[in-house]
């Protein structure tokens, strides 16, 4: 439990329970190279797997269907971060959020590879 919700960071919302919306917040400037998770629920699979080298950050995340989801990342990832040759803001499937001092996306079911450039 403790991989899953304080390293990958996978938890599920209070307000949508059984996973049907997604929180993730991966550890990725923990000071770990990488970690991976992988979490059987209701809904599906979610997968989180995130490595953090050589200044370089890749996050891989599945969303299963019927589910959505919010990706939880330092403010410093903002403008920084890519998803299938693209700004992640600009990618399909994927909206930017307001969330205080935390760069959030929103994200619909499905399979992302996010890294920095």
């Amino acid at each position: 439990a403790f991989l899953h919700k304080y390293v990958a960071g996978i938890s599920p919302d209070e307000n949508e329970p059984g996973f049907r919306h997604i929180l993730l917040r991966p550890a990725i400037d923990c000071g770990l190279t990488y970690a991976q998770s992988r979490l059987e629920t209701i809904q599906g699979e979610i997968l989180c797997h995130w490595t953090n080298e050589n200044g370089k950050q890749v996050i891989q995340l599945k969303i299963p269907v019927g589910s959505s989801a919010t990706l939880y990342l330092p403010s410093s990832y903002k403008g920084r971060l890519m998803e299938s040759g693209k700004p992640a803001e600009e990618a399909a499937g994927i909206h930017a959020v307001h969330a205080g001092s935390e760069y959030a996306l929103n994200l619909t079911s499905g399979s992302y590879r996010f890294y920095t450039e």
